[in-house]
């Protein structure tokens, strides 16, 4: 596997020296080219770019979640919810038919976020769909930039409104806006929002560290999705040991 440096920086490729072709032997016709694959490997890093996927989850694949996430404690606990998951997430024509949103939740160090960036990696490469990864904390800027006299900026809510599947991670940040902290103005764009994303039935993947039942007592928001969420729930605070040889490997 790919360290997440050698695919965020896009360095020089050693194999075709950055010529885009490779030599080859073909049995019948001797040495031959072909196109080197850098090419479509350096296109598919640029598509995950503009869909906003940290660098840290760039790496990841499905298979790489059980030896992530820590030893059998963790992984039994997990195993069936993941593969309740994935299997979601294959059904992917169903779940953006029906505008069907997955709710990613538990404690920490139990692998949300990156279950939800792996997810929206596959659905964006493997299936074209379109997809952007945004935080709550993001979220509620970009709400706030809307009440802001002359803020121009390409990334906005209304670029996010016809995307197929938009991953809002710690959901719960949103829901739990503090009072003095946004205006009521902030809030009500927040809202509408989710509503016109739901309206144009498109899907959400959400991670929080609160339920589904947890976030419809704050009445805020979810009611828009609370008849189209599927919970999956992770057990946390069992990879803390595994995120930390992580970001060493990463030299983070």
């Amino acid at each position: 596997m790919r360290t997440a440096e050698e695919i965020y920086e896009l360095q020089d490729c050693p194999r075709c020296n950055n010529t885009r072709r490779v030599s080859y032997e073909d049995p019948c016709l001797g040495m031959r080219e072909k196109q080197c694959q850098c090419v479509d490997y350096k296109k598919r890093v640029a598509i995950l770019k503009r869909a906003r996927i940290p660098k840290t989850y760039l790496c990841y694949e499905l298979g790489d979640y059980k030896s992530e996430i820590g030893d059998e404690s963790c992984w039994g606990p997990n195993k069936e919810n993941f593969r309740r998951l994935v299997k979601a997430s294959d059904n992917h024509k169903t779940v953006l038919h029906e505008a069907i949103d997955l709710l990613i939740y538990g404690g920490v160090s139990c692998g949300k976020t990156m279950l939800a960036t792996i997810l929206l990696k596959n659905l964006i490469l493997k299936h074209g769909y379109t997809g952007v990864f945004v935080t709550a904390d993001e979220l509620v800027t970009l709400a706030m930039d809307k009440t802001r006299f002359g803020v121009e900026n390409d990334f906005t809510l209304e670029s996010l409104l016809d995307v197929d599947f938009v991953v809002v991670d710690n959901f719960h940040r949103v829901v739990d806006l503090d009072e003095a902290r946004v205006s009521g103005t902030v809030k009500i764009i927040l809202n509408d929002f989710f509503q016109q994303r739901k309206h144009n039935g498109k899907s959400f993947i959400l991670t929080s560290h609160s339920s589904l039942r947890s976030l419809l007592q704050k009445q805020r928001f979810v009611d828009n999705l609370a008849y189209t969420v599927v919970g999956f729930k992770f057990q946390g605070n069992c990879g803390a040991d595994v995120r930390k040889r992580k970001e060493e490997s990463l030299g983070l």
